[in-house]
């Protein structure tokens, strides 16, 4: 049994055994055994070899043959040109193909991090590479994980799964669930235990997917095999047939030969080659001036003819960055203007702005939100630094619009006690003493707060909440959910002895992760030039169906496509289908693969743009195209300069792909 295996098997014994961690003999021991904690990758091509790999084009071949044939012949003159021509062709593809290599290894480099780990009951920081199975693994938030691992302990420990998932939520974590190798800690602080180092780990199987995915030829890669396949046959053919026929009317037959060998020549278009590197060059040029790192020349002409763009959701087509659209206090609904972590916006009734100190209700609610969080804004002229889980700082964000900051609070209140959010519950409160005595703020899941809640908030102040009131707060709900949009309630009590029950409802706040504004006309050039956008995402139907049909992407009548439709679904009735389908939610790794081999079944080009190591793998058996890198600001801790060496916008990787290099997509 493998030690992987075994340790999978002894998994609860090493739970229950590792608060001192590992010795460091065991750990090397380890090392050596199941080796270093990184993903492999193909071994790159030698210098040389990628230099000679540009003369393996057939039509290269063919002006090679040529050329020998010109100097057998005495053409010197003709030789050395078609010489040059080679040797410029494979040059330009040699410099770019090396130049892209170069700024990829550079990219690795910097996304080198480092890992805490406790080893005979002293806490280390040591490289992330020697990080082995059994290995007790500490991190808090903005932490990158290093490997594998089941949470042990841990207090609001949150992680962004997006490049695993797509989801655009933390997902919470509670002790005994799995932290992922790469992902991102949000919220939180805890430990756990590395079950899975390097390949074996969920990233480690998708790095084994690239790298026994084969590539495929571009659609001009085969149609110039197809053309020197061609120009051969003919070249051979002529070469016979005047030999043959000049040597039947009696002529000599080496000069009949030689006659035919130049026709041959002269049949050769030796200047293809050329031309068709120097516009992709051109081409390629183009793209890269507009912050986007191109492998390979054949693969600007993919994207040229692609039909069918797949994007992922989050941080492609939206921002990445929840903001709250609507707020409810009782008896209205409140707007909010604004997107983003951008300080321009307002609370808005009916058109005009609403502060929350003009407004009792709104307040109250205001107050509640901003000292039940655990994030932090700071304000920096127009925008805000922002700290913490992604919903509570689009509540901060939201009240900081009404006038109602979490900094100018805490300067009254004090917080004296807090009761972290936990998946079963729902929810989260903190217990604050300031003006007026003690107080519970609550925030969660609207249905579980109401069921605790024996009044409601009102400008006369808190009554009892009627049966109308709560029919009132669920209609509320199913308009904001309608809306795509993710809803939170809040409450609070002044006696906080009493726990969370006997609570008095605020309100709710919906938000949402909005589109990136160049999105909607980026997909509008990609359908008036014949291309079929698709969204691939984690996140749910109903919220990934509301973002696509906003951004123009899913229109009346296309189909949606849910994870476990997908399950139903064989390969050749997915073929059939996907071209009436326009979203895909809820999917996994393997379903991202199946969507990619379908529309290649339906006869497409299919380019991906997205910023998740899913969608990055499927580039292997797919015509190789073009990928954009996102890293966010929790990648501070994480290699994250990575953003300013490699910068894609979502203009770049959905629009540029329309045609980059002048020629039309098919349709």
């Amino acid at each position: 049994m493998g030690l992987f295996a075994q340790i999978k098997k002894g998994e609860k014994r090493m739970l229950q055994n590792t608060s001192a961690g590992l010795s460091e003999a065991e750990a090397k021991a380890r090392l050596a055994k199941v080796g270093e904690n990184r993903l492999r990758g193909k071994k790159g091509a030698s210098v040389a070899a990628m230099f000679f790999s540009q003369f393996k084009d057939l039509m290269i071949l063919i002006l090679a043959a040529a050329t020998l044939i010109s100097v057998l012949m005495g053409e010197g003159t003709e030789a050395i040109t078609i010489i040059i021509i080679v040797l410029m062709n494979a040059t330009m593809g040699f410099l770019q193909e090396y130049r892209t290599e170069k700024t990829l290894e550079a990219l690795k480099e910097l996304s080198a991090p480092t890992a805490r780990v406790r080893r005979s009951g002293r806490e280390l920081e040591v490289g992330a590479r020697t990080v082995v199975p059994g290995d007790v693994l500490l991190f808090e938030a903005g932490d990158k994980v290093a490997a594998d691992c089941t949470l042990q302990t841990g207090v609001q420990v949150s992680c962004n799964e997006a490049m695993l998932t797509g989801e655009s939520l933390p997902a919470a974590k509670q002790p005994g669930d799995r932290l992922y190798m790469g992902c991102i800690v949000m919220t939180g602080r805890g430990e756990g235990v590395v079950t899975a180092t390097g390949m074996e780990t969920e990233m480690g199987k998708i790095a084994g997917m690239m790298e026994t995915a084969g590539e495929e030829p571009t659609p001009l890669q085969l149609k110039l095999k197809q053309l020197g396949r061609f120009v051969a046959v003919a070249c051979v053919t002529i070469c016979l047939a005047v030999g043959f026929l000049g040597f039947l009317q009696g002529n000599d037959f080496l000069e009949m030969l030689l006659t035919g060998i130049s026709l041959a020549v002269a049949a050769i278009p030796e200047g293809l080659p050329a031309i068709v590197t120097i516009t992709l060059a051109l081409s390629v040029n183009r793209i890269l001036r507009r912050g986007a790192v191109i492998r390979k020349l054949h693969a600007v002409e993919t994207l040229g003819c692609a039909g069918v763009i797949c994007t992922d959701k989050t941080g492609t087509i939206t921002q990445n960055k929840m903001t709250v659209q609507r707020i409810w206090v009782p008896g209205r609904t409140l707007n909010v203007s604004g997107s983003g972590y951008r300080a321009q916006g307002a609370v808005e009734e009916n058109g005009r702005p609403v502060q929350a100190a003009r407004d009792a209700a709104l307040g109250r609610l205001c107050e509640a939100a901003s000292l039940c969080t655990t994030a932090h804004i700071t304000r920096a002229k127009d925008v805000y630094d922002v700290m913490g889980d992604p919903t509570e700082v689009a509540v901060l964000v939201a009240a900081a619009k009404a006038g109602v900051t979490k900094e100018a609070l805490l300067q009254q209140y004090t917080v004296i006690g807090e009761n972290p959010f936990d998946a079963a519950r729902k929810r989260m409160s903190v217990t604050v003493s300031g003006p007026g005595g003690a107080r519970l703020l609550c925030k969660g899941a609207p249905d579980m707060l109401l069921a605790r809640c024996t009044h409601i908030e009102t400008p006369a102040g808190p009554r009892l909440l009627a049966p109308r009131d709560r029919a009132d707060i669920n209609a509320a709900c199913a308009r904001m959910a309608g809306e795509a949009l993710r809803v939170l309630g809040f409450a609070e009590s002044s006696t906080p002895a009493a726990g969370e029950e006997k609570l008095c409802f605020l309100g709710l706040m919906g938000m949402l992760d909005p589109p990136r504004p160049e999105v909607r006309p980026a997909v509008q050039r990609c359908r008036e030039a014949g291309i079929k956008p698709v969204m691939i995402t984690g996140d749910y139907k109903e919220t990934a169906l509301a973002i696509a049909r906003d951004v123009g992407i899913a229109r009346a009548g296309d189909g949606v496509l849910s994870g476990t439709e997908l399950d139903a679904l064989s390969d050749s009735e997915l073929a059939a289908r996907c071209m009436r389908v326009s979203v895909y939610a809820r999917v996994s790794p393997a379903h991202k693969l199946r969507i990619v081999r379908a529309y290649k079944a339906a006869g497409q080009v299919v380019a991906m743009t997205g910023d998740d190591v899913i969608g990055q793998c499927h580039l292997a058996p797919r015509r190789r195209a073009m990928y954009r890198m996102h890293a966010s600001k929790g990648y501070s801790k994480a290699g994250g300069r990575i953003q300013s060496t490699l910068r894609l916008s979502a203009r770049t990787t959905v629009s540029g792909m329309v045609s980059p290099t002048g020629i039309e997509p098919a349709a």
